[in-house]
């Protein structure tokens, strides 16, 4: 059953764009707002199966996401987990499973008492979106007796089967590119949560500079702030007190991405003319840009497959070992990178 945004819409007395950015995982929509949706989703397509003779009559897989105290986290996961619930929703549903969704915290006896019901009430495997979990709050699984599958957190000794985007690999992708294009200086604007997605993308950074001979790897990496408005600021203020401007710049996700670039644009500098730019992740569609932004392609709807895939594996006793899966990125080359070889 494909999902109709306007009958959600007349549901809910939001607007179709609403509904659809909530379903595509985009920014722009309230948390409460993009709950119901989901919630509302969820529930037509169980009356969907009904209509259709194929009632949820096998039990059901838990979709516990991660809630953190930081409403930027939660404005990055809360999109792109609506892309893995409807993913995993429609696998469930398609094998008579049910879902129940779960918002979770950093509350131990919150822990606790869900993995403790979920023993007796029908629940037959658990499906954790972990992104922005900390250790500290991932102990608390560490004891579940169902079958469990991590989507998108790297966690030391993990008991559990996990599936993650390949960021090493979507860096790789860009110091790649910017090689083949005549590249050496580049700064890299990174987004300055702690969360693990962040850390290791700068980390591939480094590991890069050292690879093609770019001296000074850690001086280059400069921290932006985390949304859209903070990169600006900060994009501004460092031109602002002559801050020196490379031939390229990579940026660590869209907001810092946009930010960065709108910041360029407002001090008179042309892309890719005067400082070429590239990033992880799409940007928001819609946007006036004079240029095609070249960017690294993260697959988190086939995130959301394979993670699903594994825990119905998991469930009905076929996957024996454990393990730990990263999906791979592809670049989507624009005009924002300059071929300096070609100026040479």
């Amino acid at each position: 059953m494909k999902i109709k945004a306007k009958e959600i819409a007349n549901k809910l007395g939001v607007s179709e764009a609403t509904v659809s950015l909530a379903l595509n995982g985009k920014p722009g929509v309230g948390e409460q707002t993009r709950r119901n949706i989901l919630k509302c989703a969820g529930e037509m397509r169980r009356a969907e199966a009904a209509r259709n003779g194929t009632e949820i009559k096998n039990g059901c897989v838990k979709a516990l996401k991660y809630a953190s105290q930081n409403a930027y986290y939660d404005d990055i996961t809360a999109g792109l987990f609506s892309i893995s619930y409807l993913t995993m929703f429609q696998m469930a549903s398609e094998r008579g499973l049910d879902v129940k969704l779960l918002y979770v915290h950093d509350d131990e006896e919150e822990t606790r008492r869900i993995l403790k019901e979920s023993e007796t009430d029908g629940t037959l495997g658990i499906y954790l979106y972990a992104s922005s979990m900390p250790e500290s709050t991932f102990r608390f699984y560490r004891e579940c007796k169902l079958p469990l599958v991590v989507n998108e957190g790297d966690f030391e000794n993990s008991p559990f089967d996990s599936v993650m985007i390949d960021n090493k690999d979507a860096v790789e992708n860009c110091m790649r590119y910017l090689h083949e294009m005549g590249h050496s200086d580049i700064l890299y604007f990174n987004n300055s949560t702690r969360m693990q997605v962040f850390l290791t993308r700068q980390k591939s950074f480094l590991e890069n500079c050292e690879k093609y001979g770019i001296p000074d790897g850690q001086t280059r990496c400069f921290d932006m702030g985390v949304t859209i408005e903070d990169a600006y600021a900060n994009v501004m203020e460092y031109l602002g007190r002559g801050g020196r401007l490379p031939s390229a710049i990579l940026a660590a996700n869209f907001s810092v991405a946009f930010g960065t670039i709108s910041a360029l644009r407002s001090s008179g500098y042309r892309i890719p003319e005067d400082v070429s730019i590239l990033g992880i992740d799409e940007l928001p569609r819609g946007l006036d840009l004079d240029f095609v932004y070249t960017y690294v392609k993260v697959f988190h709807q086939e995130k959301a497959r394979k993670a699903m895939l594994i825990l119905l594996e998991r469930m009905e006793g076929m996957k024996p070992i454990k393990s730990r899966t990263y999906v791979g990125t592809e670049l989507i080359i624009g005009n924002s990178v300059k071929n300096l070889r070609l100026s040479v």
